[in-house]
């Protein structure tokens, strides 16, 4: 049976538009005004889990290691990226790849647009200063090689995100 997707559509109030502030005359009549897409995800229990209501830029994934299928790639406090099932704050779990220099993308954090997957020190976390990556299409999702070593990839292991060499589910995810 085919998986649908659900999506909502709306327009949002001028104040929820962080890349509309000069607001002249009426909201409701402005030319600049524009519409919204969010897709929606779903808690087990079967209620929505909404993301953050977002403005412009390119689409919003979450990533899911093909070796822990059901869980996602998530910041917490303090900028560690981890693996975990049951995300209830889908905003910390929400991505956007930005373009990037000679085919290269950054991974972008919705919630905290100024901070990216960063390699910093061996550790893999949210920074300021982006890593870049190349996406690697497989027949089972992608491999997120780093730009500057070709020889490394984003890796999960164990709950964790890591830099290491490529091989099988624990170095490919899934974009949803």
């Amino acid at each position: 049976m085919p998986r649908a997707t659900a999506a909502l559509a709306r327009a949002p109030c001028p104040r929820e538009r962080r890349d509309y502030r000069d607001i002249t005359g009426d909201p409701l009549y402005d030319p600049n005004r524009h519409t919204r897409v969010q897709k929606l995800y779903w808690h087990r229990d079967g209620t929505p889990l909404f993301g953050v209501p977002v403005g412009r830029g390119g689409p919003i994934v979450r990533l899911s290691p093909v070796d822990s299928r059901g869980a996602f790639m998530r910041h917490e406090e303090g900028g560690a990226l981890v693996v975990r099932r049951d995300v209830r704050e889908l905003a910390t779990s929400q991505f956007r790849f930005v373009e990037g220099a000679g085919g290269t993308e950054t991974i972008q954090s919705v919630d905290f647009p100024d901070r990216y997957v960063a390699v910093v020190a061996g550790a893999v976390r949210l920074d300021p200063a982006a890593t870049a990556f190349r996406r690697v299409r497989g027949a089972t999702g992608v491999a997120l090689q780093l730009a500057a070593d070709p020889d490394s990839y984003l890796t999960h292991d164990q709950g964790r995100l890591a830099v290491g060499p490529p091989g099988g589910g624990r170095t490919r995810f899934l974009l949803s």
